[in-house]
């Protein structure tokens, strides 16, 4: 994965627990809609997994926590975007979209690598 500012990820300098992203993702977060996240699997989410707590936060000091609830994996991009809710990992992005966005946050190298882990959420 690129060090982006781009959906859906950031970088692994995040503190475990801590999971950075956009304001607009943040915002529908925490309004319910967004309930999926999808991140390169190494770093603090090479091992996360159901009931395990994070803390999605944004630009100054918004936050709200999540339990995970479910934990899939994923070999590309593509099987992500014919397996899941779109709407759920992207709120109001087309698939066309995302599948644009993805490829320029997630280098292809790193996925073979590493792999994908889409992590499904809820608010506690």
């Amino acid at each position: 994965m690129r060090e982006s500012k781009s959906f859906p990820g950031s970088s692994d300098r995040e503190s475990p627990g801590t999971i950075f992203v956009k304001r607009d993702f943040f915002e529908a977060i925490e309004s319910g809609r967004k309930t999926l996240e999808l991140r390169l699997a190494r770093g603090q989410f090479a091992n996360i997994k159901a009931g395990d707590t994070r803390q999605f936060r944004t630009s100054g000091n918004d936050s709200v926590a999540v339990r995970i609830v479910g934990v899939r994996r994923y070999a590309s991009i593509s099987l992500v975007l014919g397996s899941e809710d779109m709407d759920k990992l992207a709120p109001g992005v087309t698939q066309d979209e995302l599948s644009r966005i993805s490829q320029t946050i997630f280098n292809e190298s790193d996925v073979r690598k590493h792999g994908l882990v889409l992590i499904e959420f809820e608010k506690v």
